[in-house]
């Protein structure tokens, strides 16, 4: 049987063609005052995010074809604020925005939009004034553009053919923009600290933050990379942990504790949060890993952590399991490198996935997974300094993404 594309539930709302809304809209329940609350919570905090992004990075969706001559009628903000020495002898708007079009591409195409959720609802459970929550609507924007950019960058580096549905950047628009698209993306959120108005101390600490997660984001997928190019190795569960710990908790971590900072939280609250941050995005990545054996996620095909050799977490229970069902994992592995896409090999992914069905792996990494986040949960509880509706959003948010 060929595996299927898993469908993008990504909701649509109303006036939101420029920025299609995330999958946390149908993360919080719709049903009941206080999850009605959730939701016109979670919809305003978007809402800003996405004024937030266009105003700092993007004035208007590029047209597919140049309107003119003369930057008088582009759109890029970046590309004025940035190039503005050289936009009198190079006039095709067209080619001066190519370096923006992978990262526009996917940020069009939706996304849960949690980690930009989790900065400004921790900013507001933290006590964060007006100022304080616009001030972390224009830091959540630049922690949605990072990202972004590390999907870009991952998908080149796993050979991914699939982003939510669409050919992947480096399908679309070539290896050598889509290395550049993603590499923008990094670079963006620097100036967008420096212009969001924080107090001098705050940005300096913004900065070192940002660039201290991105390095071990990058430490993270280098041990990611280790691993699934040596088909011997594998890691037990507290290596996985680990690599978890840099590659997926890293940028959680980041958002929960610039929340806090930029609520003037005390020193240690922060501390706390972004343990905590580091934490959930653990727990995200366990599940992530287990929907894509299950019901697969959105946008993608089911088992193509299988394909690419990526060392999850079922795989790696199944085969320290030392049961006869996972004997044959390894040379299923080996067979997938050399397969075709086709019958052959969605057979070879489906009988992987049985074995580990059949050895109890899937359900133990979820069950660790949300073991380990009821602890999460609890600490994020406590350490909210305001109970009301941003912390209600907060953990219907967590609980959706983990359940």
């Amino acid at each position: 049987m060929r595996r299927a594309i898993v469908d993008d539930h990504t909701p649509q709302e109303a006036n939101r063609a420029s920025w299609p809304a995330g999958d946390a809209f149908a993360l919080v329940p719709r049903a009941g005052h206080a999850a009605g609350v959730d939701q016109q919570v979670v919809e305003q905090i978007l809402s800003e995010v996405e004024q937030a992004v266009r105003a700092r990075f993007w004035e208007g969706a590029p047209r597919s074809e140049p309107s003119g001559a003369g930057f008088d009628e582009i759109d890029a903000k970046t590309v004025l604020s940035n190039c503005a020495d050289v936009t009198p002898v190079l006039t095709n708007r067209g080619e001066m925005i190519a370096a923006e079009q992978p990262g526009l591409a996917l940020i069009q195409q939706g996304g849960k939009r949690w980690r930009p959720l989790l900065l400004v609802l921790v900013c507001r459970m933290c006590g964060g004034q007006r100022r304080q929550e616009e001030q972390a609507v224009e830091i959540a924007a630049a922690v949605e553009l990072a990202h972004s950019g590390s999907l870009i960058i991952d998908d080149i580096e796993d050979g991914a053919d699939l982003r939510r549905g669409e050919p992947t950047a480096h399908h679309r628009f070539g290896l050598d923009a889509a290395v550049n698209g993603g590499n923008l993306l990094y670079c963006v959120p620097g100036q967008i600290f420096s212009s969001a108005g924080l107090p001098a101390e705050v940005e300096i600490e913004v900065h070192r933050l940002y660039w201290q997660a991105l390095v071990r984001l990058h430490y993270g997928q280098g041990l990611d990379i280790s691993w699934h190019r040596d088909r011997g190795r594998m890691p037990n569960v507290d290596e996985y942990l680990a690599m978890c710990r840099l590659k997926s908790g890293s940028s959680s971590g980041l958002a929960a504790r610039l929340g806090a900072i930029l609520a003037g939280a005390d020193p240690a609250v922060c501390d706390s949060l972004a343990l905590a941050g580091e934490d959930f995005g653990v727990c995200f990545q366990i599940i992530d890993d287990v929907r894509n054996l299950t019901t697969g996620n959105p946008g993608k095909m089911r088992g193509d952590d299988l394909v690419e050799g990526k060392k999850s977490l079922p795989l790696l229970m199944a085969i320290a399991s030392g049961e006869r069902e996972a004997s044959r994992l390894g040379a299923l592995l080996r067979e997938l490198d050399d397969s075709e896409e086709g019958g052959g090999r969605d057979a070879l992914i489906e009988e992987a996935i049985a074995a580990m069905k059949a050895v109890g792996s899937i359900e133990r990494a979820r069950d660790l997974a949300q073991r380990r986040y009821r602890d999460t949960r609890e600490r994020l509880q406590a350490l909210a300094a305001v109970e009301g509706p941003a912390l209600g959003a907060l953990l219907s948010l967590t609980d959706r993404l983990i359940a």
